[in-house]
């Protein structure tokens, strides 16, 4: 999936353009190209006072202006237990707002809480230090307790929820040992 261009700041995502009016976009995953002016996220371009949880970005998204981010290109709203290790390219020195979760985060009494980017992927991209948003290395990114510890829902333990919501491959061969979805092919839902 490539998105087009616009100067519109409603957004391109690989999933949706503009999450708004209370929307929650969960259990996804997008592994799609994301190409777009501003606003432009892995997920969803603009994450509007929604939320956006359970949820990973593999594919690789670029902006050549405004805001660009591995799950949201802005977020407003609510980030829960996300990912990005998909790659993110500014087209320009106009890009103002660049970072592995969310190109720009306004986010005054949301949740954001349980996101996770692959730091020796992302280069110098970081999030300011922002709660809830953390860069580690692979190995921590393949490790299961990682996000076990961050209160992920795994189909292996029972202490986040019964919901089932993720699962892992301790072998490496599925997702390269990254959590999947508990609905995709492969997840060993007992």
């Amino acid at each position: 999936v490539t998105a087009g261009t616009s100067s519109e700041y409603s957004g391109f995502g690989g999933i949706v353009g503009e999450l708004a009016g209370g929307s929650i976009l969960e259990s996804s995953h997008s592994a799609a190209t994301v190409e777009g002016t501003r606003g432009v996220g892995g997920l969803t371009g603009r994450n509007n006072s929604s939320t956006v949880r359970d949820s990973y970005f593999t594919g690789s998204a670029s902006a050549t202006v405004g805001y660009l981010g591995g799950v949201a290109g802005q977020s407003t709203g609510d980030l829960q237990r996300t990912y990005s290790i998909g790659r993110l390219a500014a087209g320009s020195d106009t890009v103002t707002f660049i970072g592995p979760i969310a190109g720009e985060i306004y986010a005054v009494g949301r949740t954001v809480a349980g996101n996770f980017w692959n730091a020796d992927t992302a280069g110098s991209l970081d999030q300011g230090g922002r709660s809830g948003l953390l860069g580690i290395a692979t190995r921590q990114m393949i490790d299961y307790a990682t996000f076990r510890d961050a209160g992920w829902d795994f189909v292996s333990e029972s202490a986040n929820g019964t919901a089932d919501v993720w699962d892992m491959d301790q072998g490496d061969s599925l997702n390269a040992g990254f959590p999947i979805l508990a609905w995709q092919q492969g997840a060993d839902l007992v």
